[in-house]
């Protein structure tokens, strides 16, 4: 029975020159190397194989076993001794070349390609093949090369700012470890990265189950049910008693609908406990005072239907003044985060300075006390004593600061004698404009050097988010960390769901600055920023006119007319149209209502034929206007229809 030939020696000897030219930090990694190809021998030592070549061969085609085992062990002691750098590696790979893996696990999937880590279908070829090879033996060169093809770089597997040379110099990484990369990996990274393009930190715990559990959480169905609830929670205060007129419903429908509503409370504060790591979830204050708020409301309507069913019509319901509050305890926007948390560390920062406006009150407080108590004959002009409490004298001082009061406070005394009005000027020196000054300057400071902080700790957290996502999508190439192309398609699917292949290449390409078709990490930190950059495809900015009357819209007079209504001039016409409409409206000539709101509807419709349906929605400008020009047009309308009735 015939035996290997020298072709499948030197293919052999190649092949392992290229996977040990990337280890040569383990002796381990060589080792197991050794053993997989002589464990390969053994495979084919029996194997009957027809070899065409132009190597030549002896007469009955043999080679000895012993022969090529030494043959391999030289090979791996050669690898091991004359080993390239790794930055000669990296350059070798940057000009084309195949690509060597740095990891061992990398080594394992790599070599057994052809078994453990192989697909289902591969396996299925290899089985199949094996019995042609077994049945007959001139199979087998051409199974090699169908196997070959099977592993050549595609299109699919490169970008397309790749694809052209890559291919036709047959050159290009092939990377066995992109495998390992499950789509629950995936999904955690997409995760991630989702959380660095808005901002938010990912006290999320990692498992799969609570990542799907974390995505339904922020899904737009979840969302739009709270935010639902809380709609409704802030719009029974028209129903309830005591309530609008002829709107007022009886207690148990609206008692019926916050319990609903509290009950999608309970349930968001469990679901977010469910996947959130439990030392994030208790120093969360939000979730504390949500927790407080809705337990304090489920015990205020029991409170109510007790007291309301033993014959007090009257009872209060105290926990209505909280509602408010739920808009900012489950509030994903991270702009209403940012200012709460704010907020809280501005107050105690200035806390100091509203202790010192507060004491200086009630240091004038009680100055006021020892003047104006001994005198009876100082009054209020509605009889009311005058400065004779303290808690008054504290509250009246108190609305001094605002000069609600002034200089009605200070009148009663100024009349009995003008030297009082000493005492009063000084106090709203001090603290009017001094004091608050001092207290609004703190507070804006403060609040800067926070809000300061807090942009630079959200950089900090969205590269360090990022940072995770790479640590999950990472594979080793010439010992340097990266993201494949084949798995950077797969994140972008999951992480920016309908973007197109183009699209995906184009991102790519903005990251992938030296060109080698991989991302590495510090290209994938700019991820968050450029998913964040609107994308937008050249037909999808053509408007109506421009898709289905192409050579109207693009005639010299269409041209013409689009020009003068996208210039300054054209705007500034309509803002006299608007003065004058509003000067006739003061001076109440009604008979040219209809000619303005013809002139303001053509206005409209030249802005939409020009800039199209789109772009002239994005405007708010263009809204106000559209909306006014409506409204008009229906009250004219029917003033038309009640004046001919």
């Amino acid at each position: 029975m015939r035996k290997w030939g020298l072709v499948q020696k030197r293919t052999l000897k190649e092949r392992m020159i290229r996977l040990a030219t990337g280890f040569h930090e383990s002796k381990q990694n060589l080792t197991d190397i050794k053993y997989h190809y002589k464990g390969k021998l053994n495979k084919y030592v029996n194997m009957d194989t027809s070899v065409q070549g132009d190597v030549n061969m002896s007469d009955n085609g043999t080679t000895n076993k012993t022969n090529l085992e030494k043959t391999v062990s030289k090979t791996i002691k050669y690898v091991s001794k004359h080993t390239n750098t790794e930055s000669d590696s990296k350059e070798k790979y940057c000009k084309g070349g195949k690509s060597s893996l740095t990891s061992q696990k990398a080594v394992r999937d790599f070599g057994k390609s052809e078994s453990r880590y192989q697909s289902e279908s591969d396996v299925q070829l290899n089985k199949k093949n094996q019995s042609a090879t077994n049945k007959n033996p001139t199979s087998t060169r051409s199974t090699v090369v169908e196997m070959n093809s099977r592993k050549s770089i595609t299109s699919d597997e490169l970008p397309t700012y790749l694809n052209q040379g890559a291919i036709k110099s047959g050159k290009g990484p092939k990377i066995g470890s992109e495998s390992l990369i499950t789509d629950n990996d995936l999904l955690l990274a997409a995760t991630l990265v989702a959380n660095a393009m808005v901002g938010n930190t990912f006290d999320v715990k990692r498992e799969p189950r609570f990542v799907r559990s974390y995505n339904l959480y922020k899904s737009k169905l979840m969302c739009l049910l709270l935010y639902m609830a809380i709609l409704c929670t802030l719009s029974l205060a028209i129903f309830e008693k005591p309530a609008m007129q002829d709107f007022e419903m009886p207690y148990w429908v609206t008692m019926s609908i916050e319990v609903c509503c509290q009950m999608v409370f309970g349930f968001r504060i469990c679901h977010q406990k469910y996947w959130r790591v439990p030392k994030g979830f208790k120093k969360d204050l939000k979730m504390i005072l949500a927790i407080a708020c809705t337990a304090l409301t489920i015990l205020d309507m029991i409170a109510y239907v007790l007291v309301y069913n033993l014959r007090y019509p009257n009872a209060v319901r105290y926990s209505r003044v909280l509602r408010p509050l739920f808009i900012f305890f489950f509030s994903d926007s991270v702009h209403l985060k940012r200012a709460w948390s704010n907020i809280r560390i501005s107050l105690v920062q200035i806390s100091h300075v509203i202790v010192l406006f507060y004491f200086l009150i009630a240091v004038f407080a009680l100055v006021a006390i020892k003047i104006f108590q001994e005198r009876k004959d100082i009054t209020f002009p509605n009889g009311r004593e005058y400065f004779k409490n303290y808690f008054e004298s504290f509250w009246e001082l108190y609305v001094l600061v605002t000069t609600a009061n002034n200089p009605d406070v200070m009148m009663p005394a100024y009349e009995d004698n003008r030297w009082y009005c000493l005492f009063f000027t000084s106090y709203i020196i001090l603290c009017l404009y001094l004091i608050l000054n001092i207290l609004l300057a703190v507070t804006y400071n403060s609040y800067r050097e926070n809000m300061k902080v807090q942009i630079k700790h959200s950089a900090h957290m969205k590269k360090e988010v990022l940072n995770q996502a790479f640590e999950v999508i990472k594979i080793n190439v010439d010992g340097n960390e990266m993201v494949t192309y084949k798995t950077w398609t797969r994140l972008i699917n999951l992480a920016h769901p309908g973007v197109t292949k183009h699209q995906t290449d184009l991102l790519m390409m903005v990251l992938d600055t030296d060109k080698t078709g991989f991302i590495t990490r510090q290209q994938f930190s700019n991820i968050a920023d450029l998913l964040n950059v609107p994308i937008s495809v050249v037909s999808e900015r053509k408007n109506f006119m421009e898709l289905h009357f192409k050579t109207l819209y693009n005639s010299r007079s269409s041209r013409a007319l689009r020009k003068v209504v996208e210039s300054m001039y054209f705007s500034l016409v309509y803002d006299g149209i608007v003065f004058v409409n509003v000067i006739l409206i003061a001076v109440n000539v009604k008979d040219a209502d209809w000619a303005f709101c013809c002139l303001y509807i053509l206005e409209i419709a030249l802005k939409w034929y020009s800039f199209g349906t789109k772009r002239y929605l994005n405007s708010l400008s263009n809204w106000s206007d559209l909306i006014i020009t409506v409204i008009s047009f229906i009250i004219l309308v029917v003033a038309e229809i009640q004046g001919n009735s």
